[in-house]
């Protein structure tokens, strides 16, 4: 939504993160990889967020933060990994 809006061109690519992802074969090892994914998203999100000038965007992006942390936070539980 925000990157039409904002004049750019969405993409369907996915990553090579998703295809790591699919990869990995035991369970815990993809929650595992999961978590650090979603972690570094979470840091990511933190570094740019004051930067963001749209407020609409600064927002959304602020909820896909705490969503993030929320299931690190999930994920560290159900693993016993360190939050």
């Amino acid at each position: 939504r925000h990157i039409e809006r904002l004049g750019g061109q969405p993409s369907i690519e996915t990553g090579a993160f998703l295809d790591k992802l699919r990869d990995t074969g035991e369970q815990q090892a993809k929650i595992e990889l999961l978590n650090k994914g979603q972690s570094w998203v979470a840091r990511r999100l933190v570094e740019f967020l004051p930067k963001i000038a749209d407020p609409d965007l600064y927002d959304d992006l602020c909820e896909m933060r705490e969503v993030h942390d929320r299931n690190v936070a999930r994920c560290a539980r159900f693993t016993k990994l360190p939050a």
